[in-house]
């Protein structure tokens, strides 16, 4: 047999990983998942996968052997439990799987009994028995509808994102299917699914999803077109900070500083003027320096000095004005204007 042949040649040169070991049996799903795929991959005594030890039926099937998907298959349905390989087999997956669950882990009470006889099918099928019961199911079926119907999306943050919403949401999904065989209807998974997109921002998702055909009777579609939508707009939401920040950069200048009369991003902000405040004039750097306080005090000397000073002083004062305060050229000062008046004079001076 060509097929039997080659599985065993590939059987000799693979080493299949063990499971992890079961410290939770809220994790038993996910446990036996990962055991039974090692046991499918280990060879018993006549090179048959040693997870027929503790298929479900006692009996082995009948069926034709066209009607397996391969070879392996096959043998795992309709290899008799009973006979020397098997009781060699039988024994050691119970090694196996005492090590898998451990002596200290919480499956090992419920089938320490069979510890002394080694009867491996027994006790894997006791434990799943405990584990996947009836009431088990039931309370599965349970929770997998509460994700569906309870769990919401109201916008990424540092532990939740949409990826990990509809990955709830299609394990919810494949819970009903192994527990009844199928999945609930399209419509219904769809309307679970607008139900949980509470994001306001997603507002334009949902009406499309409840007026588009194609959406609201095909779920995949639907969290296709969510997934889309959503990494599509976190993508142009992270770019529009570092776009924001090049404009404020180069309009900054090479230096960080910012253009005369803004404040552009870098700018520094300059240090507060402590020399005594008179009546002299200051370079614009000082000028800005002087809170605005101190600029009043300035004007205040400056008015008292040329309300009692001399012409020679007045003019002087004036000088001393124009270059401190720059004015609108089309302003003509006389000795009595100590103050500039145009409407730029007074942005570049506070007033």
């Amino acid at each position: 047999m060509d097929e039997e042949e080659k599985i065993l040649e590939a059987a000799k040169k693979l080493t299949p990983s063990k499971p992890t070991t079961l410290k939770d049996m809220t994790k038993w799903r996910s446990f036996f998942e990962n055991w039974n795929s090692y046991m499918s991959q280990c060879r018993g005594a006549a090179a048959i996968p040693l997870s027929y030890v503790y298929r479900t039926n006692e009996q082995p099937e009948t069926a034709l052997v066209g009607t397996y998907v391969n070879m392996d298959a096959y043998l795992v349905a309709q290899t008799v439990l009973s006979g020397s390989n098997f009781e060699i087999d039988n024994q050691r997956v119970f090694d196996e799987f005492k090590e898998a669950i451990t002596t200290t882990g919480p499956g090992w009470s419920f089938i320490k009994t069979y510890n002394r006889s080694k009867d491996g099918r027994a006790a894997i099928l006791k434990l799943k028995e405990q584990a996947e019961g009836t009431l088990n199911e039931s309370v599965r079926r349970d929770d997998a509808i509460k994700i569906l119907s309870t769990t919401t999306y109201n916008g990424p943050s540092c532990n939740w994102n949409i990826d990990m919403l509809l990955q709830k949401f299609q394990y919810a999904i494949s819970e009903l299917v192994e527990i009844d065989g199928v999945a609930l209807p399209d419509g219904q998974l769809v309307t679970y699914l607008v139900q949980a997109l509470k994001d306001p921002s997603l507002s334009y998702v949902r009406d499309t999803i409840r007026t588009n055909a194609t959406y609201r009777n095909s779920f995949p579609e639907a969290q296709l077109f969510v997934k889309t939508f959503v990494s599509s707009s976190t993508s142009k939401s992270e770019n529009t900070p570092r776009q924001v920040n090049d404009v404020q950069t180069s309009g900054s200048g090479a230096s960080g500083g910012s253009k005369k009369g803004g404040t552009g991003k870098g700018a520094s902000k300059p240090t507060p003027f402590k020399g005594a405040v008179t009546a002299r004039s200051y370079t614009p750097g000082e000028w800005k320096s002087l809170s605005k306080d101190q600029q009043e005090k300035v004007r205040s000397l400056r008015n008292k000095k040329k309300q009692g000073g001399k012409p020679e002083e007045s003019e002087r004062s004036v000088d001393s004005v124009a270059r401190d305060e720059p004015v609108d050229t089309k302003e003509v000062h006389t000795s009595s204007e100590m103050e500039p008046t145009s409407d730029a004079a007074g942005l570049q001076f506070g007033r």
